[in-house]
Parts: structure tokens; C-alpha cells; sequence
């Protein structure tokens, strides 16, 4: 619930293969991923190194995903980026 009182969205798009819906906020470099439905899946924590003013967000139409940040310092970037899951192992031993 925390999450909802502090996350500012900036930017807003929907994975065209999977239908979910992908939100950053720019002010606190995070991205948070719903599922169609609008319940949270996801939540990243991004470093402002990599972008230190995270702005847009977008999926080419096979799903390739990318975000830009506007330039601080530096010029502003667009990256390409991989998310891959986490497996987990939940046999006991």
C-alpha cells in the first residue's frame, strides 16, 4: 500500500504480447509491471546511474521492451531492456 502513496507515474504502455501494463516513475527510477487485469506483479528498483531521469517507456509490436531518460549530465539514452525471471527452487531437502 505504500508503494501506491509513493510511486509517480511518468510514462504508461502495454506489452503488446502479453497485455501487461508497465508503468515508470521517473521521479523515483522504478518501474512497476500489472498484469491485464491491473493487479501488481512487479515492482523494480532502477539504478539512477543507468537512468538518471527515466521518461519513456515503449514495446516494439513482438514485444522487445525499452526505456529512455532524459540527459542530467549526460545525454539522454535509449535502452533496450531484457527482464528475465526468476526461478524458483521450492523443493525441500
Amino acid at each position: 500500500k505504500d508503494l501506491y502513496k509513493t510511486f509517480l507515474p511518468s510514462d504508461i504502455a502495454i506489452n503488446p504480447v502479453t497485455s501487461e501494463i508497465y508503468i515508470t516513475d521517473g521521479i523515483n527510477c522504478s518501474l512497476l509491471v500489472l498484469d491485464k487485469t491491473g493487479k501488481m506483479k512487479s515492482h523494480f528498483k532502477l539504478d539512477k546511474d543507468d537512468f538518471p531521469q527515466l521518461e519513456g517507456i515503449t514495446f516494439s509490436p513482438n514485444g522487445d521492451f525499452f526505456l529512455s531518460s532524459e540527459g542530467v549530465k549526460h545525454k539522454g539514452i535509449i535502452a533496450r531492456i531484457i527482464i528475465q525471471p526468476v526461478v524458483k527452487n521450492d523443493k525441500k531437502k
